[in-house]
């Protein structure tokens, strides 16, 4: 009696210690390699059954860096449509005499993320077709679109980076002067600016080195500051160099400012000068330019492919645009009910400006899994999959996921103590099936390859 006793023992406590593994067995057969098992989320589910292969750390909240595009994405999409287009207006009720506009030219915001200085240059044709040759009033800028902008705290040390550059009503090429560097008449180095603006002074100082050398970039060789006043352009320069083009960040000019000043530079050039300030269109003033972008689908695969925080934070605020009050709370909400009309659970989402430049959004791995899996079974399903950077082909995945075949299509998110992936691997054989894939660990270090390594991983402990 006292053996089979122990026999019965063994057994019993055999199958508690069972069922106690059984829920890790699927963070067990997942290897992490140099990832820390306790910052580390996973969600992997196969698109044709549905089946969930491997989760870690699903349901912990955690920053998701630039993988929070893809909620953006899913929601403008599945809000504003793939076709949508934003619409800048200049507007004046103003009669045009003998060439000139009697009265004020009112530019209406559209917050067009992709506005830049070719567009500026169509719109300006437009007056020019209607006979306008002067205008005897101001350029006012409407910018009521929006109640604010909101915030991405946190980031004061980027603040010269263009990745931090914060959406705008009148945004005009991301508020960046393009230099290239050519040679002037004395066959001296010289450095144009599209497009140099009134006021600002622009000092060079080049000469070419003594003996030519590879030009992998400009910057390299050329130093361009500018301090809201002067653009003071240096360096020594290797005839490699001719030709080659790079940006600098106005960031000492508002974005009203660049706007502004881009129109006076392109107005001036055979018209009279002027003035301008901020106001609001009167009603009824007739439309007498405009400018349509290109469509949402077009401009979210710009901000996937390149991890556009401006167009995201744009798209973000176009969500709430057209309801009253306060346009950030406002998309807030719509984001929220448009996820949960898709059965996808926001309990543990923090927003914040829809970018994932951001120290406080948060998701799940399972939200953003779910969002893909609803995502591949939409209309606008291959617009949202053509968004995304494909390995070792375009984008951020450029140089990663290399000889892979076009198969992966993920988003990449990097802060500091972020790094993500979240996407699709699709592969090239109909004998298997696609999957979701989001991996995403919130810990100190650049984790990129380790990430890379872990998403083969996952992929390949299933075929």
């Amino acid at each position: 009696m006292l053996i089979q006793w122990k026999c019965k023992t063994t057994l019993f406590l055999y199958n508690i210690v069972l069922l106690w593994l059984i829920p890790l067995q699927t963070a067990l057969a997942i290897y992490l390699g140099n990832l820390p098992a306790n910052k580390t989320a996973i969600y992997v589910a196969d698109l044709q059954t549905g089946q969930i292969i491997h989760q870690h750390r699903a349901d912990i909240a955690i920053n998701p860096a630039s993988t929070m595009k893809l909620v953006t994405a899913f929601v403008t999409l599945q809000q504003l449509g793939p076709q949508y287009q934003w619409q800048t207006e200049w507007r004046s009720n103003a009669p045009i005499k003998n060439g000139v506009l009697q009265g004020n030219l009112y530019w209406y915001g559209s917050g067009n993320p992709i506005f830049d200085q070719r567009d500026l240059q169509q719109m300006l044709a437009q007056l020019r077709v209607k006979g306008i040759r002067h205008i005897n009033g101001q350029l006012v800028l409407d910018r009521s679109i929006w109640s604010n902008i909101g915030s991405a705290d946190n980031f004061a040390a980027d603040h010269n980076e263009v990745f931090v550059t914060p959406p705008d009503p009148h945004m005009v090429s991301y508020r960046v002067w393009w230099l290239t560097i050519t040679r002037d008449q004395q066959g001296r180095p010289f450095v144009t600016v599209d497009t140099p603006l009134p006021n600002i002074t622009i000092q060079q100082h080049l000469s070419w080195q003594s003996h030519n050398t590879v030009c992998p970039s400009a910057g390299k060789y050329v130093h361009a500051f500018f301090n809201g006043r002067t653009l003071n352009i240096q360096g020594k320069v290797p005839f490699s160099c001719l030709g080659k083009t790079w940006f600098i960040n106005t960031n000492k000019l508002s974005a009203t400012e660049f706007a502004a000043e881009s129109f006076r530079a392109w107005w001036r050039q055979s018209n009279n000068d002027i003035k301008y300030s901020i106001g609001t269109v009167p009603q009824n003033a007739p439309v007498i330019a405009l400018h349509q972008s290109k469509p949402l689908a077009e401009i979210i695969t710009a901000m996937n492919k390149y991890s556009n925080n401006t167009i995201a934070r744009t798209l973000f605020l176009s969500l709430g645009e057209k309801q009253k009050g306060d346009t950030v709370e406002n998309a807030k909400t719509i984001v929220l009910q448009t996820l949960q009309q898709a059965h996808i659970n926001t309990s543990k989402m923090q927003l914040e400006n829809g970018s994932g430049l951001s120290r406080k959004e948060r998701v799940t791995a399972r939200l953003l899994g779910q969002l893909l899996q609803a995502a591949y079974n939409k209309p606008f399903a291959q617009e949202f999959i053509n968004s995304l950077p494909v390995g070792g082909v375009d984008g951020t995945l450029r140089h990663r996921f290399k000889n892979t075949h076009g198969q992966w299509h993920l988003k990449t998110g990097t802060l500091n103590n972020v790094n993500a992936l979240a996407g699709y691997w699709i592969p090239k054989s109909s004998t298997q099936h696609p999957l979701v894939i989001v991996a995403i660990v919130n810990a100190s270090g650049n984790h990129a390859a380790d990430l890379d390594i872990l998403a083969r991983s996952l992929i390949s402990s299933k075929y």
